[in-house]
């Protein structure tokens, strides 16, 4: 066995008992796993070198000899906008998404991002540059229909905010201009980073999500992977038009067609890529997806390909 791992020593119903090489904490997240199925659950009693867990999935199928992984971290859920608009399993799996992908019924190990990361939010600062701030103080609003969320300094965090969030740009605003643009870029120190890297990073510009970005960069024909310093004038220009025109667009409709309001309405904005996108809208290229930065992006080969 390597380090925080075990094997399973017995089951009965949704207990079940591990034996482990490495400490375990009470109340630590492990997941039992069965080949591409990792079945989460929770250590409720340690005794000596074994461990009692509760698996919070149906244990048909667990065996003497499966392993299991410890993942050091406690059960918590994901507070931020999108929250209060989403119905959830009780392991904070958005069930529209489940449906989505799989009808009514929820499968074993299912493991979804629990708030939409293409959700555009407007971010209100209340820190300002020079102020000296500590933990569970405020850094800014961000408003979820009448309710707002705190964006709050972590525990353990303290110290001078170095930027004045306030003054950052808002991309569908007269500043984002082609010129502007220009200047994050000759301003961005790492030319050697992928494009989608510098989106992510986004240098004072607003927040839009991965979703969003893949979009922008479908429709300027750009593939997500392609160092910074490759682009030319051009192609950042038609960056720049995409940056605009997608969010443009998204905010006319309402958001993303994936992705419902605090009243539950999907906004009207169908994307053009994605993990349910099987062929590219424009030219019927397969879309293919490529690993990035610990995630996922997708691309179309035919319309954004790369530099001959």
């Amino acid at each position: 066995m390597s380090a925080r791992s075990g094997r399973v020593k017995g089951v009965n119903g949704n207990l079940v008992t591990v034996e482990f090489n490495e400490s375990v904490s009470q109340n630590e997240v492990a997941y039992v796993v069965q080949g591409d199925l990792r079945l989460i659950a929770e250590v409720i009693r340690v005794r000596g070198r074994y461990a009692d867990m509760q698996v919070f999935e149906s244990t048909a199928g667990i065996t003497v000899g499966d392993p299991v992984e410890f993942a050091g971290d406690l059960l918590s859920v994901e507070l931020g906008p999108g929250l209060l608009a989403t119905v959830y399993d009780g392991l904070q799996n958005p069930l529209n998404v489940i449906a989505e992908r799989h009808g009514f019924f929820l499968p074993r190990g299912e493991q979804t991002e629990a708030l939409p990361r293409d959700q555009v939010w407007e971010f209100a600062p209340r820190a300002a540059a020079g102020d000296r701030v500590r933990a569970g103080d405020t850094l800014g609003v961000v408003t979820e229909g009448i309710f707002e969320h705190r964006v709050m300094v972590p525990f353990g965090v303290g110290g001078v905010v170095p930027v004045d969030q306030s003054r950052t740009i808002d991309p569908l605003g007269p500043e984002f201009t082609l010129a502007r643009f220009e200047r994050l870029f000759a301003e961005y120190p790492k030319p050697n980073h992928p494009i989608k890297a510098f989106l992510i990073n986004r240098p004072r510009l607003r927040g839009f999500g991965n979703g969003y970005m893949q979009e922008m960069l479908f429709r300027a024909g750009i593939q997500p992977t392609r160092k910074v310093a490759s682009l030319d004038r051009d192609e950042r220009k038609r960056l720049h038009r995409a940056v605009r025109g997608v969010l443009a667009e998204a905010t006319r409709k309402g958001g993303s067609a994936d992705t419902c309001d605090i009243y539950g309405r999907p906004g009207g904005y169908v994307k053009a890529l994605g993990a349910r996108v099987k062929s590219c809208t424009v030219c019927r290229t397969p879309i293919q997806k490529k690993s990035f930065l610990g995630g996922a992006t997708y691309y179309c080969p035919g319309c954004q390909k790369e530099p001959g």
